[in-house]
């Protein structure tokens, strides 16, 4: 792969050997109970190209988004991974499908529920945007109260390293990255600009 762009990707058949903590893996994995398949991407960022006159122009990508299990301590009474109050906040009763997607975002209801976003609102769904302008990258992430996240960065997809970890507070945060600023380490590279890789990982404190 050429070292001349930023490039954002979802991380298809990654495998899941530092996921220890995460069961859902939206860049296609299944979860580690081997039940849940990812049947759609979750991300819409781009790959920034350098093109010959030294402009640039955006791609789509995606970047790969980790999501955390049910908590144990919550109540799932009928144990689909949805919790009870949960449920009957947005379904009015319990039994909802956890694989359906109602608002037709292309979230399941699991995912829904784990990203902290209303299952019932198309508007309200996780799908993280970033841009790439003069040489820096920013992620505006929508953090939403009671969930946590962090922010990893990567050149090789082999080697992770974590760069920011985000509280919800129901605002939107931007995290920046510019890579021109690391100058030593495994993320750093002496050619600008050149291939980084991010993913997001949500967590229920």
């Amino acid at each position: 792969m050429a070292k001349n762009h930023i490039q954002l990707l979802c991380l298809v058949a990654v495998t899941i050997h530092s996921l220890a903590d995460a069961e859902i893996n939206s860049g296609g994995g299944k979860s580690l109970d081997g039940v849940i398949y990812n049947q759609s991407s979750i991300g819409d960022p781009f790959a920034t190209l350098t093109t010959e006159s030294h402009l640039t122009s955006n791609h789509h990508g995606l970047i790969e988004v980790i999501y955390p299990i049910t908590p144990s301590s919550i109540s799932d009474v009928n144990g689909n991974g949805l919790p009870d109050g949960w449920e009957v906040q947005y379904f009015g009763a319990l039994g909802a499908d956890p694989a359906a997607d109602g608002d037709n975002d292309g979230t399941s209801n699991l995912l829904e529920y784990l990203a902290g976003t209303n299952p019932n609102s198309p508007s309200s769904v996780f799908r993280p945007q970033g841009t790439y302008i003069s040489g820096v990258f920013k992620l505006p992430i929508p953090c939403v109260s009671g969930r946590n996240y962090q922010i990893w960065v990567s050149r090789d997809l082999q080697s992770w390293t974590l760069k920011s970890t985000l509280t919800g507070n129901n605002l939107e945060q931007i995290f920046e990255f510019d890579e021109t600023t690391i100058t030593s380490g495994s993320l750093h590279c002496p050619i600008h600009p050149s291939n980084y890789f991010f993913r997001i990982q949500i967590l229920i404190p």
